[in-house]
């Protein structure tokens, strides 16, 4: 019988169904339950497709669910790729009293007061070096008018 159905591979089959003959030319097939998704995919060539699909859609809401809750954050926060600001929330700007997009682009090292400059740069590279997780710390960013703010970075 699995030499007359069209599989790629025929010895899945036999390894993982049970036939059990109950009336001429009808057989019925018990298949394990732990190969049942392996099977599932050689009937149905869409199953791959479907779930390249379905993780799509899940990186795409949580894609929304973290720009939404970056957005309407109480806390100042900026998104930062190879020392350049590539997006920053509302409660950052207000922070140091910035509009619209003026620090898109900068160099978050260069918003720090003078004295912090040199331990951010150190932190950032024994960072991007060893890929350590740095402990949080206080610094003190520069404002727009010149004053300073204290915040957790």
């Amino acid at each position: 019988f699995f030499s007359d159905l069209n599989f790629p591979d025929k010895s899945l089959l036999k390894e993982n169904f049970y036939s059990v003959s109950i009336a001429k030319d009808f057989v019925v097939f018990l298949i394990t339950l732990s190969k049942l998704h392996e099977i599932y995919a050689l009937f149905n060539p869409l199953a791959e497709a479907r779930e390249v699909l379905e993780a799509e859609l899940r990186r795409r809401e949580a894609e929304r669910l973290f720009e939404k809750v970056f957005k309407k954050a109480l806390h100042g926060m900026m998104i930062v790729e190879r020392l350049k600001i590539k997006e920053v929330n509302e409660a950052f700007k207000t922070m140091l009293m910035y509009d619209g997009d003026d620090l898109i682009g900068k160099n978050p090292i260069d918003l720090l007061a003078e004295d912090e400059r040199e331990s951010a740069k150190e932190v950032y590279e024994r960072r991007k070096s060893a890929g350590v997780p740095v402990p949080p710390r206080e610094v003190k960013f520069l404002r727009k008018d010149g004053g300073t703010v204290v915040a957790v970075l």
